[in-house]
């Protein structure tokens, strides 16, 4: 800061500057002590003041910043100025204050509370069934251990994600024995976590080779699953009664587009030549016809989801189409109690007798289930290496 002698020797006369001495006061920053503040040399700064009419330095030196904008011996430019550039900054530093860094690290914290509804279904005890069928397929495929791994991953999520969203769908109040998702997080958490899951899913497949090729066999099976689940809602809703041919092609899309998805990726990243999706198409139609009758049949089941989960959903499943297509009499009688979506067991015992006794769905579904089977083991046989764990898969499911 210049003392009394150097701002003396500064204004040398009325309108005189001394510009050496104003040069060996720049700041690196090309800013000059000047007036008791640091000030510009460039636009608007002491430079500039040498066609402006003389002033008392000590006046300018105890001029504040609040009487800045009513003191005339200063350039009304410089007074615009440096309003301007008080306003600009304390603009931006409110809008640091209510703007922070759009990229914000996400947490544990964050992923847990956002998805609640899937780290709780995923840690229902289940029969991991899909990751059976990829580790038997792997005895074929044999593609190496991370692959496997982020696959089996990619499977499990997508399975877990969908639960969420069919028991909303299916105003399911049990899963796996245990409430579902959306009875204990509500309805919208579920369906968020569910979503995000899909796409968390499909950002796995980003670290394996030929992702492109992935990512494009994971759309394509995910929307053949939606148009599957869709079309189950749509008869559902609309209390359409499908063919059984419209049926199998339902939950060829619904069912077997995840079987599909998981063994398609493997093909994808396989040296093998192997094309097991003939089999994994039947496999899919056997799962799900078994998983129908059991759901009218079996006590596990029962525990599991509820008596007769279908009946109460007002759902066509295989045994159903069958029995309201019997043309037996009492196939209005079974469509009144359907519509009803009743949960009143008596009602739903009702129902699996006529479809046991009088329209003998049960045992058509039964010779389905046979049928499927043997063709399943019959196109097993035509796959080498011979594959006991597959063998010992398809046996479950007879």
């Amino acid at each position: 800061m210049m003392d009394m002698q150097q701002m003396d020797d500064f204004i040398t006369a009325p309108g005189e500057v001394d510009y050496a001495l104003l040069e060996s006061c720049k700041a690196p920053s090309s800013l000059c002590e000047y007036g008791g503040k640091v000030q510009p040399v460039g636009k608007y700064g002491i430079q500039d003041f040498q066609n402006s009419p003389p002033q008392d330095p000590f006046e300018m030196a105890s001029s504040s910043p609040n009487s800045r904008a009513s003191d005339s011996s200063l350039p009304v430019e410089y007074l615009e100025h440096a309003e301007h550039q008080e306003t600009t900054n304390q603009s931006e530093d409110e809008m640091n204050y209510f703007l922070p860094p759009l990229e914000q690290p996400w947490t544990e914290y964050l992923d847990k509370s956002v998805n609640a509804p899937y780290r709780y279904v995923a840690s229902l005890p289940g029969k991991d069934f899909r990751g059976k069928i990829l580790a038997a397929c792997n005895v074929w495929l044999q593609i190496d251990k991370n692959s496997l791994a982020t696959i089996e991953r990619v499977v499990t999520m997508l399975h877990n994600a969908s639960l969420l969203i069919d028991d909303i769908q299916d105003g399911s109040t049990l899963r796996r024995g245990s409430p579902a998702a959306h009875e204990v997080y509500g309805v919208a958490a579920t369906i968020n976590s569910g979503n995000y899951v899909y796409f968390e899913a499909q950002s796995q497949l980003l670290s394996l080779p030929q992702s492109l090729k992935l990512i494009t066999i994971f759309n394509e099976e995910l929307v053949n699953l939606h148009r599957g689940q869709g079309m189950d809602i749509y008869w559902r809703d609309t209390f359409s009664v499908p063919t059984e041919a419209e049926y199998l092609h339902m939950i060829s899309n619904k069912t077997g587009g995840l079987f599909r998805l998981a063994i398609r990726l493997m093909m994808a990243v396989s040296e093998s030549d192997l094309d097991l999706l003939e089999f994994t198409n039947v496999l899919g139609l056997l799962f799900q016809i078994q998983d129908d009758y059991k759901n009218l049949t079996s006590h596990n089941m029962e525990a599991a989801k509820g008596f007769c989960e279908d009946l109460t959903e007002g759902k066509f499943s295989y045994p159903i189409i069958h029995a309201i297509h019997s043309g037996r009499d009492v196939h209005n009688e079974i469509i009144k109690i359907l519509r009803l979506r009743t949960d009143k067991d008596y009602l739903k015992r009702h129902v699996v007798s006529l479809m046991a006794n009088i329209t003998g769905s049960l045992a058509y579904t039964e010779h389905a289930i046979q049928a499927l089977h043997a063709y399943a083991v019959k196109l097993l046989g035509t796959i080498q290496p011979e594959n006991t764990l597959m063998r010992g898969i398809l046996d479950t499911l007879v």
